[in-house]
């Protein structure tokens, strides 16, 4: 949808994605375009070739006129902005050559068409996106001492300190040109690393993915320590999933081999016959049936488990901090739920618990007036359940090696692990819906 000017003023439509090295820049402007089914034109600052270069290099916005001419919409994604510095752009003809170009690009000007554009200019305006993006790395390490500086502990710093720090500090920088900087949006898009506990939740979604054994929690904090001192951040996450890889039995291998054919037949086949849709759609539907039956029972192990420590107030002997477990599992309470409870049920159960181990069982027999219904439990329980996995990392992290701490543990664990395959399984089949022939 384009908006109209207003007395020849208009929006700046294209947003900057800024964040170190490492933080998913790429993977979330690629991951959206799939979403929405657009097609993608990566070009990298370092990689751009200027018009006049050699005769067997093609222009990189020859390559980027033939990408918009042969799609009907897309995004074009500029990486490393910020390696278009004033000192290069005066200093070598190569990059006041990339910068003129550049700006050309983002203007979407006449310029174009004397570029390769040929009539291809008012296609561009109206059906494709420019996201540039930028890891401004020294701006970003100044942000950290900055904040040390101030008197802030790391702890101290929210997310959103750390955020604006970074913003103001970049748009006070003057290596990169200003011009090139203002033909984005001026509210810069940032992506943060990591926290621990997103890095703890990323490690166990991985393991529970490749079926492979639950962590305690001193080896979860460990490796999600390791990874924030990294810096590596997504790349982290890349060699832990190599290195679970050599961990996961032949048989899981097989399996996963098999589901991504699947995946790529499913995409690939537009003529699938009904009955086989059918088919497919009531196997998928077997499996989400299955991992809600096993959520229901996850839930009502960890709920019980947890109303124990509510009726007791943490008196449990080898509970590590009691206190803190008890004011926990109220917080796990204050995410509430879809449907309504006594005021007294707050003291003695863990309310969403239990909504998820009723509903699921709800889905599971089908006790629902129609798919519409259905649909919206579905989506109920796996917000709630979301909601409820926040908590995990903390709550495990508060339990100690007696007997009912490593149940609580273990049952924290297990409610983690039928989540994210009841999310699979249910993603899958809104996938599978999709692919509806005819």
């Amino acid at each position: 949808m384009r908006i109209r000017p207003f007395q020849g003023i208009k929006p700046r439509p294209f947003p900057l994605l800024v964040g170190p090295s490492g933080c998913g820049k790429t993977f979330l402007v690629s991951t959206l375009a799939s979403e929405y089914d657009l097609s993608f034109f990566s070009v990298n600052i370092n990689n751009w070739i200027v018009r006049g270069a050699k005769a067997d290099l093609k222009p990189t916005m020859s390559q980027i006129a033939e990408y918009v001419q042969s799609n009907d919409r897309g995004v074009i994604f500029i990486d490393e902005v910020n390696k278009l510095k004033k000192s290069h752009t005066g200093e070598s003809a190569w990059t006041a050559d990339i910068f003129t170009e550049v700006i050309a690009l983002l203007d979407r000007d006449g310029r174009l068409e004397n570029m390769g554009f040929h009539g291809a200019l008012e296609k561009l305006k109206k059906n494709f996106i420019i996201v540039g993006a930028a890891a401004f790395h020294e701006e970003w390490m100044d942000s950290l001492r900055s904040g040390a500086l101030i008197g802030f502990a790391p702890a101290e710093v929210s997310e959103k300190d750390q955020e604006d720090k970074f913003t103001k500090i970049i748009q006070k920088q003057e290596s990169v040109p200003e011009e090139l900087l203002n033909r984005f949006n001026d509210r810069l898009i940032v992506i943060m690393p990591p926290t621990k506990e997103e890095y703890a939740g990323r490690i166990t979604s991985i393991r529970n993915y490749y079926e492979l054994p639950p962590l305690f929690p001193d080896e979860l904090n460990r490796l999600a320590d390791e990874a924030v001192e990294s810096g590596k951040m997504m790349r982290w996450l890349e060699g832990y999933v190599t290195d679970c890889l050599d961990h996961v039995p032949k048989d899981r291998l097989d399996a996963l081999a098999i589901e991504e054919s699947e995946v790529a037949s499913t995409k690939a086949t537009a003529t699938m016959s009904k009955e086989a849709w059918t088919a497919m759609r009531d196997g998928c539907f077997e499996d989400y049936i299955n991992a809600l039956k096993l959520l229901s029972s996850a839930s009502r192990r960890l709920a019980l488990l947890l109303e124990g420590v509510l009726i007791s107030n943490g008196g449990g002997t080898d509970l590590k901090r009691s206190e803190e477990l008890v004011e926990v599992t109220k917080r796990i309470n204050s995410i509430g739920s879809p449907t309504s409870f006594g005021e007294d049920d707050f003291n003695s159960r863990v309310v969403p618990l239990d909504f998820i181990a009723d509903t699921t069982l709800l889905i599971c027999h089908r006790y629902c007036s129609d798919d519409q219904q259905r649909g919206r439990r579905a989506r109920d329980v796996e917000g709630t359940a979301l909601a409820v996995c926040q908590f995990l990392p903390e709550l495990i992290s508060l339990c100690g090696s007696g007997e009912y701490a490593k149940q609580i543990s273990l049952a924290a664990q297990d409610f983690a692990t039928h989540y994210e395959r009841t999310h699979f399984h249910r993603q899958e089949l809104i996938d599978i819906g999709n692919t509806y022939p005819g």
